[in-house]
């Protein structure tokens, strides 16, 4: 991981990845997800290049674990709310079988007034059009 010289403001490349590696282990021994570690160590370094500028060298590592457990809580709760909302994402109730709604149920035998005498509601002479 390189970054352009000079986009580290008054600290260095090594004071930035030196900060990673306690921000992984705090990730990591909240979350089992090792995906969501990366992502929060990610957004971890990306906020604190951000604030670059209001930040010293000693004020570095708590800034970062503090964004880290911010963004850990924030994704407990983004996971919490759609954990709670999922029912109203997904419809569970049987849907209507479409042959069904097209075409009405008939009594077996039964002649359809297009077809000619002796064909079967629902065979293919009797469907409409098109379907």
């Amino acid at each position: 991981m390189s970054i352009e010289a000079g986009a580290l403001g008054q600290w260095g490349e090594e004071e930035l990845l030196a900060a990673a590696g306690p921000v992984r282990r705090f990730a990591s021994a909240r979350l089992s997800d090792r995906h969501a570690v990366d992502d929060i160590v990610q957004e971890a370094l990306a906020r604190l290049l951000a604030a670059r500028d209001r930040l010293d060298g000693s004020s570095l590592l708590p800034y970062a674990i503090v964004t880290a457990r911010n963004l850990v809580t924030e994704l407990g709760r983004e996971h919490d709310r759609h954990r709670r909302h999922a029912h109203r994402v997904i419809d569970l109730r049987e849907p209507d079988r479409p042959e069904e709604v097209v075409l009405p149920p008939s009594p077996a035998g039964r002649s359809c007034s297009r077809c000619r005498p002796g064909t079967s509601a629902g065979s293919a002479r009797c469907r409409p059009a098109g379907i």
